[in-house]
C-alpha cells in the first residue's frame, strides 16, 4: 500500500495539466492519493492559482494560434513577411514574440 508521501513524490513532477486532470478524476483514488494530490496542489499555490495558470496558458496558446492563422492567410496571398510583421500586433504578446511566431511560419 502506498503512503501519502509515496503519492506526493509521484505527483510533484506533474504539470499543471496533469494535476488538473488528476484532480478531476480524484473520486476513484484512495484517500491517501487524494490527500497527497491536495498537498502537491497547495505547494504549487493552490487550486485557484493552478486554475489561473491554466487559463493564462490557454489565452497565450489561443493568441499564438491567432497570429499563426493570420500569418498563414496573409502569406498564402503573397504578402511579404516584413509587411506581416508590421501589421500584426498583440495586446498579450511582446512584439519580439509576435515577430518570432511570424518568422516561424
Amino acid at each position: 500500500m502506498f503512503t501519502i508521501q509515496d503519492f506526493v513524490s509521484q505527483y510533484e513532477p506533474y504539470t499543471d495539466e496533469e494535476l488538473m486532470n488528476t484532480h478531476s478524476a480524484r473520486e476513484g483514488y484512495s484517500l491517501e492519493a487524494q490527500e497527497a494530490l491536495m498537498i502537491v496542489i497547495n505547494k504549487k499555490g493552490g487550486m485557484e492559482t493552478l486554475t489561473k495558470r491554466l487559463e493564462q496558458k490557454r489565452i497565450l496558446e489561443n493568441e499564438i494560434a491567432r497570429i499563426r492563422k493570420e500569418t498563414e492567410m496573409l502569406g498564402s496571398r503573397g504578402v511579404d513577411v516584413s509587411f506581416i510583421k508590421n501589421v500584426t500586433s498583440s495586446a498579450i504578446l511582446s512584439s519580439e514574440k509576435v515577430n518570432e511566431i511570424i518568422g516561424d511560419q
